[in-house]
């Protein structure tokens, strides 16, 4: 595989041209939904190269009538397209869907007048009405500027205009051009002109017409008839821009003697009064730049431009449609598989076609970075409030698909050629990523207003939101009240950056295209811009970190002298900590990572801001911290005491609300609110307050002066925290005053965290955001698992395979989870370290404080401490040694469920037959593919030597044949056995620096499941475990024989026959009585004979033991005869046991 270039000496050659014209026999802009092209060349022919570099490896072509371009990967020869190029083949989509296809951009805007929201395309409303795409040369690549809506405020197009003013100034002089010979017309002017009384205008003339209930109500349509009945008069009656784009340029090319005062003229003396408002106009620019690192596109915030009195821009989606792949087949090319990535949680992918075959379709999509709580109105984060949040902004997509041609033979018959590949690519939001929502589409589209519903393409694209509009409360409080919309001008200045890099199966492509090169191009990319870095050696432990996160102390309710009062009481002191390392170090045990949640500056329920540090008495303050460092030192374990500097509970030194608090649009102080499972949506109120980002440089001051005397005594120690929030939360400050964008927002979040990651040795949060990871040196809670939506096929461990073997990081609390087995099992195949979140005492008394704490329901350390261990080291035998390593290979594996009788076996018959079939099937595609080739080209060594070749076309024919059905067998077999397989049964490899490898098959099933060993038996993993691939060893089950047999193939009238007398013959072998068995076998002779249809895609199998297995191959149930009384009915594409 072509890793990422290091910038040489040797400069880019860019081939630009001074002017982008067309190539010659390019078609018309209005030709472009109709053109088709079915080869990537043909289209590229029509566009023109515009740079080059051999240094980076790319060419790129554009249109720049459209805006189209294409990406030649130099190094494979593949191209990479913004938009489809075949949306003309084999389509049944309508133009304005393929108009939308053919967008770079898509803008989504609303009028503030009507508050209608709509979306406006590059290519309808910028391309189709002309000269509105400029490209122009930047450094290493090209800019196109766009009009997106229409330029002119005014046109030059008479609305209504008298009859004879029209004929004599406009149509008479466009009409006579048809036939001259001194103007050439475009086909475009041409049909206009020819279609302008047809399609354009309607004659007004009250004295044609004699209804008159159709006279008043056209004297109530133009006021004009009422005073002057007699005028007759010509009205627009296609008021689209495209119709008035073209009269117009017809008017002022032609007819210069019609100007804006004849306009004036012609409208006052018609009556006309005009309605309209300056259309929408969006101008914008996209940068499209090379580098070794790949291809970005870049939309400079300060690019845009529009009327922001008349519309508001709410959002812009960069290249929809970029390397999108379809599901319908063009020039014998046909997908066969491929998925959408979505960095839902730790990944998940969306197939194109369901385990059944059929083509999926739908949308999911994606907030990257969560919620943004310094808004009031969260309803719409109802729905994915309790699912995994987007940490990093990253997507992708694949595409696999065959290519089947026949080469002309002369004389002979036509050559099958038949080839298979893969191609895709994963983008990267560099940035304004935390103002993006990332949208997977499979097969439909969500433009609303301009095209929506069902299309052929499955993308995947990233929109960014420009409007930063709350639907706030007119109430008294924070969720009371009705509402309405408010913006505020928090303008983003930066820029909107999507990098891609391009994936192949050539060896010489960046990275193969599945969601583990995706991941690899991911961490590379990292690597290569210092974003993070290879463990070494020296940072290394023998042992997997265990992260445990303490509870230092809570404030509880009691009585003195009977009278209640609120105490303080511990729950893990300083010296419990010591304890519990003493207790799990017997057990060997000792590379532990400790959290301390709730020792400093009040408990883990009531806590100041950490503008200053003080830990509290109860759990042994400061001079217990300080002991505890210096026992931590001797022990070789991490003291990382946990504040939070996103939010606020209390107010401590020298923090100020009314300065460092963030603000809602309406000038409240923003508050994080929990998400209620009980009401399934996200609370009105919330418990702490959100901190302005504007305000961390003064935090950092604060807290870094009274936290970095702690350890000035220590020689060779400068610290370490955990700043768990810095980690998952990314907030706006809506303050009028001096507002701060999201994005803005995260590059204050980066610039103290740097700070932190600077001055102390080691810095840990939770959750990951990608743009904390470069400066911290753990994670925990990173994602395992995907949302498990619908639409979703599978969870992959993406943010696995970026951050191992580069930063140590954890998965969530066992404790916590609902099944600890199943999270241990995520652990191993997202390469994650074990993480508990644990108090040593008073356990008991946390149901009773409130709030969060009341959720610690199973944190008692003496409970947990036999598991801790047990759980620890499964996970540590597994992949303690593997710190290193790298995540090279994850795969789902094909499982079957096992029968009754293998469940505690490590056997399984039908699953041994069907990984038979399949081997088998394959083997004779490869065996008949030589032999019809071979026969091809012994005919036409034959042919040439101008001998007969008969006897050669007979054996080329058969060969052919025996290869289409060989062929036709596998896609069946492959497509029984996809419908067959169960889920959730996965592989993933880990390989380390010193050549050393470990791959684990993993069964998230609760079932056991039969997988398929090396050597090709069938091995049995039992429900929720894995086995590691150098113990997996099956038992051979051999056939004995493999035939293939007759079946039935019954329409459904001939089922519910057959089901009543395979139901009567049952009843009467079961009698026993010879009579009434004859009778039922004749009856059902009587039936299986009305039957016609019949088919030998039916294998019965029998193994060395006698046990018998029938696969039917075929789409629609069949009935077998196992023998003279007894009969069975066989699923689609099922198999059936005959114990």
């Amino acid at each position: 595989m072509k890793k990422f270039r290091i910038l040489s000496v040797i400069l880019a050659m860019a081939i630009l041209v001074a002017a982008f014209s067309l190539p010659v026999g390019a078609v018309s802009i209005d030709s472009y939904t109709s053109t088709s092209y079915t080869e990537a060349e043909a289209k590229v022919e029509t566009m023109t190269s515009v740079y080059k570099s051999e240094e980076y490896g790319y060419e790129m072509f554009i249109d720049s009538l459209s805006g189209e371009f294409a990406i030649k990967d130099l190094d494979t020869g593949k191209y990479t397209f913004s938009n489809p190029y075949d949306v003309a083949v084999n389509s049944s989509i309508t133009d304005i869907k393929k108009q939308a296809l053919l967008s770079q951009i898509l803008i989504k805007y609303t009028d503030t007048v009507t508050a209608a929201t709509s979306y406006l395309g590059s290519f309808t409303s910028a391309a189709l009405l002309g000269d509105q795409i400029e490209v122009k040369r930047i450094a290493d690549g090209i800019r196109v500027e766009y009009a997106i809506g229409t330029v002119e405020s005014k046109r030059l197009v008479p609305r209504m205009i008298e009859k004879g003013r029209f004929e004599t100034l406009i149509y008479k002089k466009l009409e006579s051009l048809l036939d001259s010979k001194a103007v050439t017309l475009t086909d475009e002017e041409r049909f206009v002109i020819e279609n302008i009384y047809k399609s354009s205008y309607t004659l007004v003339d009250l004295s044609k017409e004699t209804i008159e209930n159709t006279i008043q109500t056209l004297k109530n349509a133009y006021p004009v008839l009422q005073t002057n009945p007699e005028l007759k008069f010509y009205v627009i009656k296609d008021n689209s821009e495209k119709t008035l784009k073209r009269i117009e340029d017809l008017i002022r090319n032609y007819c210069p003697e019609y100007t804006f005062d004849e306009l004036e003229y012609d409208h006052e003396l018609t009556g006309y009064e005009g309605t309209e408002k300056e259309p929408p106009l969006f101008r914008l620019a996209v940068e499209y730049t090379f580098d070794e690192n790949g291809f970005s596109a870049t939309v400079p915030a300060k690019s845009i431009r529009y009327n922001e009195t008349n519309y508001t821009l709410d959002s812009i989606t960069i290249l929809p449609y970029f390397g999108c792949s379809t599901v319908k087949e063009v020039a014998g090319k046909k997908t066969t598989g491929g998925y959408l990535f979505l960095p839902d949680g730790s990944g998940t992918i969306l197939e194109y076609y369901n385990a059944d075959g059929s083509i999926k379709t739908g949308a999911q999509n994606i907030s990257v970075y969560g919620i943004d709580y310094a808004y009031e109105d969260l309803t719409a984060a109802n729905n994915t409030a309790n699912s995994q949040v987007c940490r990093i902004p990253v997507f992708g997509l694949t595409d696999y698909y065959t290519i089947t041609k026949e080469v002309v033979r002369s004389g002979r018959p036509n050559m099958i050629t038949s080839s298979s590949d893969r191609t895709g690519y994963v983008a990267i939001i560099e940035e304004g990523e935390s103002l993006a929502t990332i949208t997977a589409s499979l097969g439909t589209m969500l433009w609303t207003n301009l095209a929506i519903g069902e299309c052929e393409y499955n993308t995947v694209y990233a929109s960014f939101s420009m409007q930063q509009t709350d639907k706030v409360s007119l109430g008294s409080s924070l969720g009371g009240g009705s509402g309405i919309s408010k913006s505020i001008d928090t303008r983003y200045t930066g820029n909107y950056t999507i990098r891609y890099i391009l994936l192949g199966d050539s060896e010489d492509a960046a990275e193969e295209p599945t969601y583990v090169g995706m991941a690899s191009a991911y961490r590379n990319y990292l690597i290569s811009t210092g974003a993070i870095a290879k463990f070494s050696a020296e940072e290394l432990k023998s042992q997997l970190p265990l992260y445990i996160q303490t509870l230092g102390s809570m404030r509880v309710e009691d009585t003195f002298l009977t009278f209640p009062v609120t105490v303080t009481k511990a729950l893990t002191s300083f010296d419990d900590i010591k304890a519990m390392t003493s207790t799990l170090g017997d057990s060997g045990v000792d590379n532990i990572k400790y959290i301390l949640t709730g020792y400093a500056n009040g408990t883990a329920s009531y806590s100041e801001y950490p503008t200053y540090v003080k830990f509290n008495s109860k759990v042994g303050g400061n001079k217990g911290y300080k002991d505890l460092i210096d026992f931590a030192i001797d022990e070789g374990i991490e003291i990382l005491p946990n504040f939070d500097f996103v939010n606020v509970r209390r107010a401590g030194s020298g923090f100020k609300y009314k300065k460092h608090a963030a603000l809602t649009m309406t000038d409240r102080y923003a508050t994080k609110r929990d998400y209620d499972s009980v009401s399934q949506a996200i609370e009105s109120f919330g418990r702490v307050n959100i901190v302005s980002t504007g305000a961390y440089d003064y935090i950092y001051t604060k807290f870094a002066k009274s936290f970095d005397k702690l350890f000035k005594d220590f020689d060779g120690y400068n610290g370490a925290l955990a700043a768990l929030t810095l980690g998952t939360d990314l907030n706006s400050d809506f303050d009028a005053e001096d507002p701060i964008t999201r994005e803005d927002s995260k590059n204050n979040t980066v610039d103290f965290i740097d700070a932190l990651y600077q001055n102390y040795d080691a810095i840990l949060v939770e959750g990951g955001n990608a743009y904390t990871i470069p400066y911290v040196t753990d994670i925990v809670s990173v994602p395992l698992d995907n949302s498990n939506y619908a639409i979703s096929t599978a969870a992959v461990p993406f943010m696995g395979i970026v951050l191992h073997g580069c930063i140590d990081y954890s998965g969530s609390p066992l404790n916590m989870a609902g099944d600890v087995m199943y999270e241990v099992l995520k652990s191993i195949e997202n390469g994650a370290s074990p993480y508990f979140l644990l108090a040593y005492k008073n356990v008991e008394e946390l149901k009773n404080v409130g709030g969060k704490l009341s959720d610690y329901y199973s944190v008692n350390f003496e409970t947990w401490e036999s598991d801790v261990v047990k759980y620890y080291n499964i996970l540590n035998k597994a992949i303690g040694d593997l710190q290193d390593a790298v995540i090279t290979e994850h795969s789902v594996v094909t499982a079957f469920k096992t029968n009754t009788k293998a469940e505690t076996g490590n056997e399984s018959d039908e699953a041994n037959m069907l990984f038979a079939e399949l081997r088998t099937a394959k083997e004779l595609v490869e065996t008949t593919s030589k032999a019809y080739y071979a026969a091809v080209e012994e005919t036409d060594k034959i042919v040439s030597d101008q001998k007969n070749a008969d006897l050669a076309l007979t054996a080329e024919n058969a060969a052919k044949a025996a290869y289409l059905n060989a062929q036709t067998r596998l896609d069946l077999v492959q497509d029984l056995i996809k419908r067959n397989a169960v889920a959730n049964v996965v592989s993933v490899t880990y390989a380390a620096e010193n050549g050393k490898t470990k791959t684990f098959y993993i069964n998230y099933n609760n079932y056991a499941v039969a997988i398929e060993d090396p050597n090709g038996n069938a091995y049995t993993l039992t429900g929720m475990s894995f086995v590691e691939k150098a113990k997996l060893e099956g038992i051979a089950n051999k056939i004995s024989v493999r035939e293939d047999v007759t079946a039935f193939v019954p329409a459904t009238t001939a089922l519910a026959e057959f089901a009543s007398a395979n139901e009567n013959l049952e009843k009467a072998v079961a009698s026993g009585n010879a009579n009434s068995i004859k009778r039922a076998q004749e009856a059902m002779q009587l039936v299986l004979g009305d039957i016609r249809t019949t088919t030998t895609n039916v294998a019965k199998i029998t193994d060395n033991n006698g046990d018998i297995v029938y696969i039917n191959y075929e789409t629609s149930a069949v009935i077998i005869k196992i023998s003279d009384t007894e009969y069975q009915l066989i699923s689609a594409q099922s198999y059936l046991m005959n114990d």
